[in-house]
């Protein structure tokens, strides 16, 4: 939920990441595919807003995650 990602992942609601940030990524696996992307631009009670890798911006709903991984680039 919302406060899951604002407790964990403060860092990666910044307009310009940190040092540590810029060689990490934020994988969220759902049931159909895995987004990988280095921001999250919005957050909501339901969905999160996540910038990927290749610029673009997808709306996730918190019902269709199931796993969420912090890992290298």
């Amino acid at each position: 939920n919302r406060s899951f990602f604002q407790n964990n992942f403060p860092n990666y609601f910044k307009v310009v990441l940190g040092a540590a940030e810029r060689d990490m990524v934020l994988a969220i696996k759902t049931g159909k595919r895995e987004y990988v992307g280095q921001r999250i631009k919005r957050i909501s009670g339901t969905d999160i807003h996540m910038e990927l890798l290749n610029g673009k911006e997808q709306k996730i709903s918190f019902s269709e995650i199931g796993t969420v991984d912090l890992r290298a680039k």
